[in-house]
C-alpha cells in the first residue's frame, strides 16, 4: 500500500542523503541547546522550509510523517493497555554538541590540496620557459621554414612532459599510500587523477604560450596562475550546497577541480576513520 500525504506540504528528506551541512540545522539565534529545535523556541515557519538552507530534519514534521507515526504509536499503546491515555506531545530537540576546535585534520585539509597542486604543477615553469624561449629566439620559425608541422612540434613537447608527468604521478601515488595518507582509497583512481591533471597542465601551458614573448616572464606567471586558480577550491567554505552551480563552474578549471577532488578524497578517508573509531 501507499501512504499519501498532502502534496502541497514538504515531503520527507531523501533516504539517499545521509548527512547535511551543519549550518542548516545548527545556526540559531538562541544558544540554549535544551530549547526546541527552532529559532527562539518556535519551529521554523513552513514558508521557509522550501529554502535551500532549511534543515531537512524538520521535513518529517511538516510532511505529516511525524503525525502519522505518533498516531500509530498512540493507537498501539491504547489498544495494548486498554486504558485512555492523553495524546502525546511532540517536541523537536537537538542533541547537545560540544564546541568544536579545529585539530590537525583541519590544517591538513587546507594545506594538502594546495600542496598537491603545487607539487604537480612545478614543471609548467620549465615547459613555458623552453617553449617560449624557442619562440623568443626564433627557433620555432626556423623549424617551420624547414618543414616542421605544428602537430609534430606540439606533440613532441606533449610526449616529453607526459613521460615526466607519468613518472611523477606514479612516485607521488606510491608515497601517498606508503605514508598512509590515503589508506581507504583506490590507488588506481588516485594515480589517474594525478595523471590527468598533469596532462591538463601541459595543455594549459600550451595555451599560455601565445601571450608571452619572454621565457622568464612566462615561467613565473604560468606557475603563479595555476596556483592562484587552485585557491578557488576554498569556495566550498562559503557554499554549503554541493549541487550549487558555483562548484560546476569552478570544476571547469583543472587546478581548482583537482584541489576539490583531493579534498573530497581526504574528507572521505576522514569520515571512514571516524566511523571506525
Amino acid at each position: 500500500y501507499t501512504i499519501r500525504t498532502n502534496p502541497s506540504h514538504s515531503g520527507t528528506p531523501s533516504t539517499r542523503t545521509l548527512t547535511t551541512s551543519p549550518a542548516k540545522c545548527r545556526e540559531r539565534t538562541v544558544k540554549d541547546w535544551s530549547s526546541d529545535w527552532s529559532r527562539g523556541g518556535q519551529l521554523i515557519p513552513l514558508s521557509e522550509m522550501h529554502g535551500e538552507d532549511a534543515c531537512p530534519v524538520l521535513q518529517y514534521y511538516y510532511s505529516g510523517f511525524l503525525a502519522l507515526q505518533t498516531l500509530i504509536d498512540y493507537i498501539k499503546i491504547k489498544v495494548d493497555t486498554g486504558s485512555a491515555i492523553p495524546p502525546p506531545r511532540i517536541d523537536l530537540r537537538q542533541f547537545p554538541k560540544r564546541q568544536h576546535t579545529g585539530d590537525w585534520l583541519v590544517i591538513f585539509r587546507v594545506i594538502m590540496p594546495m600542496y598537491m597542486v603545487m607539487t604537480l604543477s612545478q614543471f609548467i615553469t620549465y615547459l613555458l620557459m623552453f617553449v617560449v624561449g624557442e619562440k623568443e629566439k626564433k627557433i620555432r620559425e626556423g623549424m617551420r621554414i624547414m618543414g616542421l608541422k605544428d602537430s609534430v612540434y606540439w606533440g613532441s613537447w606533449f610526449l616529453i612532459y607526459a613521460v615526466f608527468v607519468t613518472i611523477l604521478s606514479f612516485v607521488s601515488t606510491v608515497l601517498l599510500f606508503t605514508l598512509k595518507v590515503f589508506q581507504h582509497s583506490s590507488y588506481i583512481l588516485i594515480f589517474l587523477l594525478m595523471l590527468l591533471f598533469g596532462f591538463t597542465i601541459i595543455t594549459f601551458a600550451f595555451m599560455l604560450t601565445p601571450f608571452f614573448d619572454r621565457a622568464r616572464t612566462a615561467g613565473i606567471l604560468g606557475s603563479f596562475a595555476v596556483n592562484l586558480m587552485s585557491g578557488l577550491y576554498f569556495i566550498q567554505v562559503f557554499v554549503s550546497n554541493a549541487d550549487s552551480l558555483a562548484f560546476w563552474f569552478v570544476s571547469l578549471i583543472s587546478s581548482s577541480c583537482y584541489a576539490l577532488a583531493m579534498d573530497k578524497v581526504r574528507w572521505t578517508v576522514q569520515n571512514i576513520l571516524m566511523d571506525d573509531d
